[in-house]
């Protein structure tokens, strides 16, 4: 079977969940965007050279990483009140990252076991400090997002070495997902978001191997109806992940349908309406992805405007496309929104 090339906005969708442990050359800095202020650096304390933004809760907490190349990524929460703070009560000082959080303060992400060098999701909350999530019976596990009522998905290795999303819960402890189609050669599948009704959203790989944007629900798998078309065999698509999910059940992802000949697209989707196309920036040349979106369905994401240069986006329905900017380097990344309207991400600076 010919190797398939994800496409600009798988990769982008996957590079969120699985980015390196430090940024390019030039100094990754986060940001956070809002309406009023614009993009804010959230600078890099002491110690430290280079700091990550991956989700933002409804009261406006920031969870993310720093690096330090001596110590590797340590897991971090920002606020306007105490700035970066490194979580406390660590399974593991050497390794760690925060992929979310949600207003009561519970970050997940991954992290080294205690003693070793293997990657498991974790838990995290000041009172109890992490909490290994443990895996699907492989070595190997990693905590994407949460809900409000602490609900966590990712995505683990299963005991046959597959790559298999999960949702975890207190009281039921982590829960295999499945995947799409269990006979392809590749079965995979992970979970990046989890709505308060317990809906889940992520990607699998199809039974022609090409990824798509799936959703979880009444314990089942379910394709997006809509997004993509037939694949031309010559080429590498359709493909197309999604990234975030809104209380009232609308979708957020990437999809292209003809790569590299096309470029990709953010998409909106819900079950009623079907998919919306968001288009691109005026000099997008790679396509845009979309990453985050909130109960008031504004969708945050980026395009690429140039080879290796990215611009950060947000949409709504009054006023579709608008470009953010960057920080002033070639590359910004947006990671999430929250209902507020602020985004947060990474930029690297001149």
């Amino acid at each position: 079977m010919i190797k398939r090339v994800l496409s600009f906005s798988v990769v982008c969708i996957l590079l969120l969940a699985s980015h390196g442990v430090h940024g390019q050359t030039g100094g990754d800095h986060a940001f956070l965007w809002t309406a009023d202020g614009g993009m804010q650096d959230l600078g890099v304390p002491n110690g430290y050279i280079e700091s990550f933004a991956n989700a933002i809760s409804r009261t406006g907490h920031v969870a993310g990483y720093l690096f330090n190349p001596n110590v590797e990524p340590s897991a971090a929460v920002w606020t306007q009140q105490t700035g970066w703070r490194v979580l406390s009560k660590r399974l593991n000082p050497k390794y760690s990252i925060a992929y979310g959080i949600n207003s009561a303060q519970q970050v997940v992400g991954v992290t080294y076991t205690s003693g070793t060098t293997i990657q498991h999701a974790f838990l995290w909350t000041a009172a109890t400090g992490m909490q290994d999530l443990g895996t699907l019976g492989g070595g190997y596990s990693a905590a994407y997002g949460i809900n409000e009522i602490g609900e966590v998905v990712g995505n683990s290795l299963t005991l046959s070495g597959e790559s298999h999303a999960f949702l975890w819960t207190p009281a039921a402890g982590m829960q295999d997902l499945g995947v799409l189609n269990s006979g392809a050669a590749n079965p995979m599948s992970v979970a990046y978001a989890i709505n308060e009704k317990g809906v889940i959203v992520g990607f699998s790989t199809a039974k022609d191997g090409y990824g798509q944007a799936v959703l979880w629900e009444n314990g089942g798998v379910h394709t997006l109806k809509g997004i993509g078309s037939d694949a031309n065999l010559e080429e590498s698509g359709p493909m197309s992940a999604a990234s975030a999910i809104n209380n009232l059940g609308q979708v957020a992802g990437s999809f292209d349908q003809s790569w590299p000949k096309q470029p990709s697209y953010p998409f909106l989707w819900s079950q009623q309406g079907g998919v919306i196309n968001l288009g691109n920036l005026d000099g997008s040349t790679t396509g845009c992805a979309s990453v985050g979106i909130n109960n008031s369905s504004e969708i945050a994401g980026y395009c690429g405007v140039a080879p290796g240069s990215q611009e950060v986006f947000i949409w709504t329905s009054a006023g579709g496309l608008q470009s953010l900017g960057t920080m002033g380097g070639d590359d910004t990344f947006v990671t999430a929104i929250n209902d507020a309207g602020q985004i947060v991400g990474y930029s690297i600076l001149q």
